[in-house]
């Protein structure tokens, strides 16, 4: 039985922000901004499917499932692997300056079931640098558009 190379892929992206503490009276907690949890599957005993469940703050409060064709395991996979992924988690870090505001983007990928990675950056207005950021920022466009989201990710 021949597998294709991503026959399963979980991927959980969460992206959540707010304000910095100005002074230790003024402490406020920070907001979940969008949530995407995708599943996909496509091996010969499982009828194939991806799904994505998505919860977008600025869209609606409701969370919403939304049907995707098989074949974007190939696209996402590729823009995975752009990203360094399966292989290793992607290099990111945060960008610091001098906005009020704070956001943190949360990936975790599970792929075939074997590999799972997670990555965690603290950003702030200007987002993240490192080798892998222009992959990565692919991704969450692609992910967001996925979904019929206009949301822009960091």
């Amino acid at each position: 039985m021949n597998l294709p190379d991503l026959y399963g892929l979980t991927l959980t992206l969460h992206v959540s922000s707010g304000p910095m503490q100005v002074h230790r009276s003024d402490l406020r907690a920070g907001a979940l901004d969008f949530v995407l949890w995708l599943r996909g599957v496509r091996l010969p005993s499982l009828t194939p499917s991806v799904v994505a469940t998505v919860l977008d703050r600025d869209a609606s409060p409701q969370l919403r499932d939304v049907d995707l064709p098989v074949a974007v395991l190939d696209e996402l996979g590729a823009l995975l692997r752009a990203a360094g992924v399966p292989a290793r988690a992607p290099r990111l870090k945060g960008r610091i300056d001098t906005s009020d505001v704070w956001t943190e983007l949360r990936l975790a990928v599970t792929w075939n079931d074997q590999t799972t990675l997670h990555v965690a950056v603290d950003a702030m207005s200007s987002g993240y640098d490192g080798p892998d950021a222009a992959a990565l920022r692919a991704l969450c466009a692609r992910l967001v558009a996925l979904v019929g989201s206009e949301r822009r990710l960091p």
